[in-house]
């Protein structure tokens, strides 16, 4: 063994630095992004030659972004959106080809200049991570506005984990949080396996599969991969194929595989004939379907998580706690609730740069302010607290579209409906293929006043087929309802079943009264008033708090008074 090779130097030698710069950029997470490469490379080459001094956003926006010497980092956000770009696609090599590699080169949120370092090796696993403490203080640093009593309560929760920690009780845990990567599965896409010869106008198996590399690449709780991970990682590989029939019929297949289990998880099939409109299908119709069916927040992916982590505890914390709050956004179970809160309060502190623990952190703040149903001994943070809790998420990740949506939710709850609608603009600009991000945008026109656009897109965003969250029911409940479209309204309001969500029993009840069902309205209501009495005391004011159209609150305060709130006369 050369000395320039010997692995227990503490700090690597160039040579094996570059080589580490080359295994990353041959790999097939960065091929493909000649931006990503140049921007590596120029970060990592200023640092071998000693000029640190150089690595800035100017700099960096002039030499590998070609921009010209009026660039303004200020105006133009080219290098802060591409470094997040950059910071995602190595957390995915380190978590997918780069998981045993000796050397971990990182790019720190908040800087431009590279981490080089060798791997540390804790137990079996290999970590290169800040000490959980050093992660905490630069969590307080990175929030100099948080008042003292947030901070002593911080600090009180940072105490508490070191004990924990100390005793061996939970190091499994923070081990896990704190591992190299962002914590979300993995998924293997395939190219697709291809038969026959297309027709002129047939669908191109490679452009498929590149538009389905590209839209899934826009979602924030998954990796995308595109060649075999380690055996073992409990990780899902997609895999498809294509046939092209003599009759100008294309068939297409996927199905969707867990790794770790072996088993075939999910499978659906498309048939395209470029002979009759009515069934020609396109790439990007294809790759949108197929992620809003396996992607998002409640799709097959994170359903079938659900069921393996939640019950067992394995897997990596940080999803785990987002499972958690999926959970709780889904169900608004306060116990649910508070041990979400509780989970993504401890580990956004743990890892400062846990961006979609800060996005779920402020929906959870928001949706608790909102209702007025937060049963903890400790209070939580009020209007502003939360905004900053959502900004937080977007500073962190300012290409990812869900940070956005959420930005757009907290902001609409504050009615500064300007600044509201261009966030949900951004977010539906990142992914159009979200479900999430277009019924959350539809459902907040809809609240707005602008009902049949918020209708339309509510509607193009997932068909009768997918399982909806209890609030996007009672969007298309109130569309319906206020378009005069009664039976639509009433099916909509029947499968709101739970008996905490608040908006769903008002839509219970104005259903109920309108078909003569006087004494299930007046079950609804009383149930209403016991979660939230201010709805008795405060009508008008708690309808404010949501919707932002005074006619719409006119409306709905007049009926629910004549279906019998409680204390209305």
């Amino acid at each position: 063994m050369t000395p320039d090779h010997d692995p227990t130097r503490k700090e690597p030698t160039l040579d094996e630095i570059r080589a580490e710069l080359d295994r990353m950029v041959a790999s097939d997470v960065f091929r493909g992004s000649a931006q990503l490469v140049a921007f590596l490379r120029f970060v990592v080459e200023s640092v071998l030659h000693g000029r640190q001094d150089r690595i800035k956003a100017y700099t960096i926006g002039v030499e590998v972004f070609r921009r010209n010497t009026k660039f303004d980092p200020q105006i133009d956000p080219i290098v802060r959106v591409e470094a997040t770009r950059l910071r995602r696609t190595i957390e995915r090599y380190y978590a997918g080809p780069g998981a045993d590699d000796p050397i971990v080169i990182d790019l720190l949120r908040g800087s431009y200049v590279p981490t080089i370092g060798r791997r540390e090796v804790v137990g079996q696993s290999a970590v290169r991570s800040p000490h959980p403490f050093q992660r905490f203080i630069g969590f307080v640093r990175s929030w100099p506005a948080l008042s003292s009593t947030i901070v002593l309560a911080v600090i009180a929760s940072a105490i508490v984990a070191g004990y924990m920690l100390s005793q061996g009780s939970s190091r499994s845990d923070l081990v896990a949080a704190l591992r190299p990567g962002n914590g979300m599965p993995n998924l293997i896409v395939e190219p697709l396996v291809t038969t026959g010869s297309p027709g002129p106008r047939a669908i191109s198996s490679a452009t498929l599969f590149e538009k389905i590399h590209d839209v899934f690449s826009r979602f924030d709780d998954i990796n995308i991969a595109s060649q075999p991970l380690r055996a073992g990682e409990p990780d899902y590989r997609l895999q498809g194929s294509i046939e092209y029939q003599a009759d100008d019929v294309t068939r297409i297949r996927f199905r969707l595989l867990d790794l770790g289990e072996g088993n075939v998880v999910w499978a659906k099939s498309f048939e395209s004939s470029t002979l009759t409109n009515s069934y020609a299908l396109s790439e990007d119709e294809i790759a949108g379907e197929l992620a809003g069916t396996l992607l998002w927040i409640y799709g097959v992916i994170s359903s079938h998580e659900r069921i393996k982590h939640l019950s067992t505890g394995t897997g990596d914390a940080r999803y785990r706690c987002l499972l958690e709050a999926f959970d709780a956004i889904r169900s608004y179970e306060p116990d649910i609730t508070n041990r979400a809160l509780a989970c993504l309060e401890h580990l956004t502190f743990v890892d400062p740069s846990f961006a979609e623990g800060f996005s779920f952190l402020s929906i959870l703040y928001n949706r608790e302010y909102l209702f007025g149903s937060d049963t903890r001994k400790i209070g939580l943070p009020g209007p502003d607290r939360i905004l900053q809790t959502a900004r937080r998420a977007v500073e962190l990740t300012p290409a990812s579209a869900h940070a956005h949506i959420v930005l757009a939710v907290v902001l609409f709850g504050r009615h500064e409906d300007i600044a509201a609608l261009a966030a949900a603009d951004e977010a539906l600009s990142l992914n159009k293929y979200d479900p999430l991000v277009v019924s959350e945008y539809g459902g907040r026109l809809i609240l707005s006043g602008q009902i049949e656009t918020g209708m339309n897109m509510m509607l193009q965003a997932t068909d009768d087929s997918v399982v909806r969250p209890l609030w996007h029911h009672f969007y298309l409940f109130l569309g319906n309802y206020l378009l005069g479209k009664m039976e639509a309204a009433a099916s909509q309001a029947n499968l709101i079943t739970s008996n905490t969500y608040q908006l769903g029993l008002i839509a219970r009840a104005l259903v109920s009264a309108r078909n003569g069902d006087h004494d299930k309205a007046r079950q609804a209501l009383e149930r209403l008033v016991a979660l939230r009495p201010a709805w008795r005391d405060n009508l008008r004011g708690q309808f404010e708090k949501f919707i932002s159209a005074p006619a719409i609150v006119d409306r709905l305060a007049r009926d629910l008074v004549t279906a019998g709130l409680p204390g209305k006369h």
